[in-house]
């Protein structure tokens, strides 16, 4: 597997994402990393979602960070991918962080708005 490019999310994570890790376990939110669904394939492989936080009633918080990788062809297909996977399903809600703008204020608005729920 190392051969062939696979890495264990320790170790294959962005420094964006590695930010956004600190900050949640700062805040004692509970959380999974490269949360991924079956359904929810870019071809032979699940998609993994960066974050995702469990909310109230069975509902899912999916955090993506995106960095400059996120520009490639590549990731924009599964991101749309990912995107209408999410848009399919009531139980689910996709925010993304944009890794140009302040890591930490973008997770603190994101944090807010579903604080009710955690």
């Amino acid at each position: 597997d190392f051969q062939q490019g696979y890495r264990c999310t320790s170790c294959n994570k962005s420094r964006h994402e590695a930010k956004v890790d600190f900050l949640l376990r700062k805040k004692k939110i509970r959380f999974l990393k490269e949360f991924a669904f079956d359904e929810c394939r870019g071809g032979k492989y699940p998609l993994p979602f960066d974050f995702a936080i469990p909310l109230q009633e069975d509902c899912k918080l999916l955090i993506e960070v995106d960095g400059a990788l996120h520009e490639l062809a590549a990731k924009r297909k599964n991101d749309a991918i990912k995107e209408r996977f999410v848009e399919s399903r009531d139980d689910l809600v996709l925010r993304r962080i944009d890794a140009s703008r302040d890591i930490q204020e973008q997770l603190d608005e994101i944090l807010e708005e579903f604080e009710d729920l955690m």
